[in-house]
């Protein structure tokens, strides 16, 4: 059962309980996934993650999961979206799934070696509050990784324009994330182990299927060929100006 939440959650738990079947079609795909999962290799792929507890926070139905399974982990995922814990338990049948917000959840201090999110960007305006409980949550020595759309990017002005007029997709209070504005107001919690930005043509037009509203089918057909050519293109583009993830 969900906790208390607060009004902006609220909305979200609405939303996501709405789309969850559509939101699960496109972001766990197999294109989705081999993209999402290159991405976690930048950064996680020398990290041993055997017998490693791993929160999968706002897991949805569990995109991100696997990846940790695969590679020893022991991973509870947590979403406020009763249909979207539902799609987890279903692809997990013997894992673990907690309805609840990030904000406040039950978990005891330092119980996890790992958190993972890829969601902080829909907690505005209670991103701080959200980020204290993952600290709360996470051990001493433990990792937390992010993986969000950029604040920092100038393409996060079209972005902005595009939260506004698609309301199909998003609420009002998601906003993209600051990472220089996260870290500094991290840095007596946390040490910046890395960061990286990225993403261009594969990020938008196979990871973000379902904001375009593009048919599965057609990713299935043009995804190879664009994981190509964002590689690519991440050789030449100022990353930090026109990376899509930070």
């Amino acid at each position: 059962m969900t906790n208390n939440i607060s009004k902006e959650e609220s909305k979200q738990k609405i939303y996501y309980n709405k789309v969850a079947q559509q939101y699960d079609k496109h972001y766990a795909n197999a294109a989705a996934l081999e993209y999402r999962y290159s991405v976690f290799d930048l950064v996680l792929k020398d990290l041993d993650l055997k017998g490693k507890r791993v929160l999968d926070a706002m897991c949805g139905g569990g995109e991100a999961t696997r990846y940790f399974i695969e590679r020893g982990a022991d991973v509870i995922g947590l979403d406020i979206s009763e249909e979207c814990c539902k799609l987890y338990k279903k692809r997990y049948p013997d894992g673990k799934i907690v309805c609840s917000s990030i904000l406040q959840t039950e978990f005891m201090d330092s119980y996890f070696d790992v958190v993972l999110t890829d969601s902080l960007h829909h907690l505005h305006p209670n991103l701080q509050q959200g980020m204290t409980e993952i600290c709360r949550i996470l051990k001493p020595d433990g990792y937390f990784c992010c993986w969000e759309p950029s604040a920092n990017s100038l393409i996060n002005i079209l972005r902005n324009i595009w939260y506004k007029l698609d309301r199909k997709y998003f609420e009002n209070n998601e906003k993209a994330i600051d990472i220089k504005e996260l870290t500094k107001s991290g840095r007596k919690r946390f040490n910046v182990a890395d960061t990286i930005f990225g993403g261009n043509l594969a990020y938008l037009f196979v990871n973000c299927s379902l904001i375009f509203r593009i048919p599965i089918k057609y990713v299935n057909v043009y995804a190879s060929i664009l994981f190509k050519i964002e590689r690519m293109l991440n050789c030449f583009q100022p990353s930090f100006l026109f990376g899509l993830f930070v």
